[in-house]
């Protein structure tokens, strides 16, 4: 991710150029890496994700973001009841109640109720800080 943010991978300007290079050098993983972190800063942009998360300012990144990359880069298998950005902002939320003073590096699982059914919620802190949603398994 640093490299691919060094070389303006994951900034507007430059984006599409490099991956029209990504394609042309045939380099599908990195490829995939880029797509993941531009639908990551998508959702990131999103108005709808104010609902959950408010006061944020200053420009989305992904570096430090409280969403991994592999959200995007894996998928998620998503309940018909949710649409998309109510579920990541939902787990985001949790997340960042949950972890106000967390830092340093790891992983582990929250676990929280979620409508009739409950929701565990799988988090790594991928830049070595900030805890950083990267699954969610819902079960009714």
């Amino acid at each position: 991710m640093l490299d691919l943010d060094a070389a303006g991978g994951l900034n507007d300007e430059r984006a599409e150029d490099l991956r029209m290079h990504l394609e042309a050098w045939v380099l599908p993983t990195l490829l995939g890496y880029q797509r993941a972190a531009r639908a990551l800063l998508d959702y990131l942009k999103a108005p709808e994700r104010k609902r959950y998360i408010k006061g944020e300012s200053g420009p989305a990144r992904v570096l430090g973001a409280r969403v991994s990359v592999d959200w995007f880069r894996l998928g998620q298998p998503m309940p018909s009841q949710f649409k998309a950005v109510d579920r990541l902002g939902f787990c985001e939320r949790i997340l960042l109640e949950a972890s106000p003073g967390w830092s340093g590096a790891g992983t582990g699982t929250l676990f929280t109720r979620a409508g009739k059914g409950s929701c565990s919620i799988v988090w790594r802190a991928d830049d070595g800080q900030t805890p950083a949603v990267l699954s969610a398994h819902y079960s009714e």
